[in-house]
């Protein structure tokens, strides 16, 4: 069999079981996100004022557990009517035409809806708004106090702030430039005065026993014509060689090989003896 249909069929398979391995990871579902529908916001009018609160949705919540939910007290009346709230009014008196009247306001709506059930039994929806509104004489609805007000959308958190990059460290200086000779008041280069050259070991004379340049002039008195010119010979002429070095470590490398040759025909010669 060709070898070349085995290879792509080995690699089409790696391909299918990687795409396998994958699949589960790209169908994750996303983690759902805190926002503002997850919410139930509460109005309470009682007609001098009204007030909104937000709590979060539960499961089973029911109207009366909205209210508690949001901090606000209630009382119930004998027929099981919610007759005062946040202690109003006082008497927790209930009849046609003085009592708290319960609404609705679906999620995205802004107009409400009277309760067709009482607030131990409605389960308030995500997102929906319950109203209560004293009717001290006259029908009368909530305050239209909007959902996004009494419940704001989170805020995205801002993003951090960049890094500044990290710091390079600093390049070291290249060698400074050689100094630029002095300029003498005649216009030509002024000579800077040098140190003599140190006596050579041995010769049993000082610097200052040199030889006086021409002119007969001692050390002490105003240099000769000559004496720029054997300031910068001083300065120029190579050092007097030393011994040399390759004769010298040539010679101790065949004294060793001879004393190894020695060593080795001694040892053959004991051996055969």
């Amino acid at each position: 069999m060709n070898p070349r249909p085995r290879r792509i069929a080995a690699s089409t398979g790696a391909v299918a079981a990687g795409l396998l391995l994958l699949a589960p990871l790209l169908m994750a579902p996303v983690p759902a996100q805190a926002t503002a529908s997850n919410c139930v916001a509460v109005v309470v009018d009682s007609g001098s004022s009204a007030s909104g609160r937000c709590m979060t949705w539960r499961s089973g919540l029911t109207g009366a557990g909205a209210l508690s939910g949001t901090r606000h007290s209630y009382r119930f009346s004998s027929t099981g009517l919610i007759c005062s709230i946040d202690g109003f009014p006082a008497n927790c008196h209930v009849d046609s035409t003085h009592y708290w009247s319960y609404w609705h306001r679906a999620p995205g709506s802004s107009s409400w809806t009277y309760s067709s059930e009482g607030a131990g039994t409605y389960n308030p929806r995500r997102g929906e708004t319950d109203g209560w509104a004293y009717q001290n004489g006259s029908s009368r609805k909530p305050r239209s106090i909007s959902f996004s007000t009494i419940c704001p959308a989170p805020r995205t958190p801002p993003n951090p702030p960049a890094k500044p990059p990290p710091a390079r460290p600093p390049v070291p200086a290249g060698p400074a430039a050689p100094p630029s000779p002095a300029i003498a008041p005649g216009g030509g280069a002024a000579t800077r005065p040098v140190a003599p050259p140190a006596a050579a070991a041995g010769s049993g004379r000082s610097p200052s026993a040199s030889a006086s340049p021409p002119g007969g002039r001692s050390a002490e008195g105003a240099p000769a014509s000559g004496g720029a010119a054997a300031q910068r010979r001083a300065l120029h002429d190579p050092a007097p060689a030393g011994a040399p070095v390759g004769p010298i470590v040539a010679t101790g490398v065949g004294l060793l090989a001879a004393a190894g040759l020695g060593t080795a025909a001694w040892r053959r010669t004991r051996r055969t003896g």
